[in-house]
């Protein structure tokens, strides 16, 4: 099963919950031999839709659980599954890591209002030289995307270095949670 992104966790980012559980578990249980998870946003700073599963800040038993839960969830098909489950698991469980960059949405994507993104480039969504410009639907999707999208600002070798220290303590918590490996977003929006 591919990644997914299930737009289900709390307002501004957080842990999985009781509906990723039953979720995830449902579609092991379908007996696939890998799930992937949505998008964990590695900087709850920079969120896509404002509901995504985030890396805590700070990695503590409490704070793992809901993570070790999810992965038990996946590993068993079965949300309510115990630490001691006596089946080895049916399902590899991985957790997709993700920093959405110049994708991270105005207002919802976890900063405050007027502070944009960080970026490879500063190169903003959705405006590129279309053959299509000056059409209606041109200029529909260049307003939407100024709207929802800010110019992003370039990273710096400072802000490259803290978003790859947040990857790798995303996957630190994947493997403090039972995941049994981690998928590297590297999608859309890299420019």
């Amino acid at each position: 099963q591919v990644a997914m992104y299930e737009h289900m966790a709390t307002l501004f980012g957080g842990p999985p919950n009781d509906a990723h559980l039953r979720l995830y578990a449902r579609w092991a249980e379908a007996g696939w031999g890998m799930v992937c998870t949505g998008n964990v946003q590695v900087c709850g700073d920079h969120l896509t839709l404002g509901r995504d599963m985030v890396v805590p800040s700070r990695l503590t038993p409490g704070t793992v659980e809901p993570y070790a839960r999810l992965a038990r969830a996946i590993h068993h098909g079965n949300p309510d599954a115990l630490t001691g489950e006596e089946a080895p698991p049916k399902t590899f469980a991985i957790m997709q890591l993700s920093h959405p960059g110049r994708q991270s949405i105005n207002i919802m994507g976890g900063r405050w209002p007027f502070v944009p993104p960080l970026a490879p480039s500063a190169l903003p969504v959705g405006r590129s030289a279309a053959n299509d410009e000056g059409t209606v639907s041109a200029l529909l999707s260049r307003l939407m995307h100024t709207v929802f999208f800010q110019t992003p600002r370039a990273m710096s070798s400072t802000d490259i270095k803290s978003v790859v220290g947040s990857f790798v303590k995303g996957a630190e918590l994947a493997v403090a949670s039972g995941f049994d490996g981690v998928q590297l977003h590297a999608a859309h929006g890299c420019e």
